[in-house]
């Protein structure tokens, strides 16, 4: 399903034309996985929104690509 919204997102130009989408979710999941695993703080909408927009900021369209 997320790979799905991801593929969604890069054919709409939210991502970059050559963003991989298997380092996607693994950007994405990774590090909740290891907050959760060594318990290094709360797994709340706050930290899960700054994770995401971090991501989409790094695979995001470069200015070449707009």
């Amino acid at each position: 399903m997320t790979r799905d919204r991801l593929r969604s997102a890069r054919e709409a130009g939210q991502l970059a034309p050559d963003a991989d989408l298997d380092l996607a979710l693994e950007l994405l999941y990774g590090p909740l996985h290891y907050r959760w695993q060594y318990r290094l703080g709360p797994l709340g909408h706050d930290h899960a929104e700054r994770l995401v927009d971090a991501a989409l900021r790094a695979l995001g369209p470069r200015p070449a690509d707009r």
